[in-house]
């Protein structure tokens, strides 16, 4: 299923820069993925140095950016480790001919097929890459303790953010509304989790690699 869902966005990287530009690295959804980064983390660093840097550290006041740092931090060393990673490997996989297994959806195989009708194709084996990096145990407690922080830094600026007037939300509402968030929260840091010490705990499938 990794292996499917990374060839997924292999399969419309032709709609990088729009479609525009030729042999793109990235696909349209990733270079959106990038792009509100870059403008959540500019905006960030920026709120922080005006309200933030003349408060002490014990304020509290620099939750957010010391938080957002780390994620900051996580999310190169994650990139490294899996998406620009020199320790690729290839193997076989019969892709869905229209992008998504709808046959599959009801069994939890959503990005390859079954059917020996459809051609294999040579994709990125991100599978066995996570499982070379979640098989060890100094790894799995950095990317644990990584996501904890991301895990709080949504708790704390989820907070934050309800209230506002921007969002326009009635005060009666306010509590009801941030606990759905650190519901939402917890749910997606426990599903990051998850992939993490299942695939540390359970023994691995062997993939066939080609070149």
């Amino acid at each position: 299923e990794a292996n499917g869902e990374g060839y997924f966005f292999d399969r419309i990287a032709w709609t990088g820069g729009l479609g525009l530009v030729k042999d793109s690295p990235l696909s349209v959804v990733e270079e959106y993925l990038a792009l509100a980064l870059l403008l959540h983390v500019s905006v960030a660093l920026k709120r922080s140095w005006d309200i933030s840097i003349n408060y002490c550290l014990n304020t509290g006041r620099w939750n957010m950016l010391l938080s957002g740092l780390t994620i900051l931090f996580f999310l190169t060393v994650h990139l490294a480790d899996i998406r620009f990673s020199s320790q690729m490997k290839y193997t076989m996989l019969r892709p869905p001919p229209y992008f998504v297994a709808w046959p599959g959806v009801l069994e939890g195989r959503v990005f390859y097929e079954t059917d020996p009708s459809i051609p294999l194709q040579r994709v990125r084996d991100l599978y066995t890459r996570e499982v070379e990096l979640f098989k060890d145990l100094g790894t799995c407690f950095l990317y644990t303790a990584c996501i904890v922080v991301f895990w709080c830094h949504m708790l704390i600026g989820w907070k934050k953010l309800v209230p506002a007037d921007a969002l326009q939300i009635p005060k009666d509402h306010v509590k009801n509304v941030t606990y759905l968030g650190w519901i939402a929260a917890t749910a997606i840091v426990s599903m990051y989790l998850s992939v993490v010490w299942y695939t540390y705990y359970v023994p691995p499938i062997k993939v066939e690699n080609v070149p």
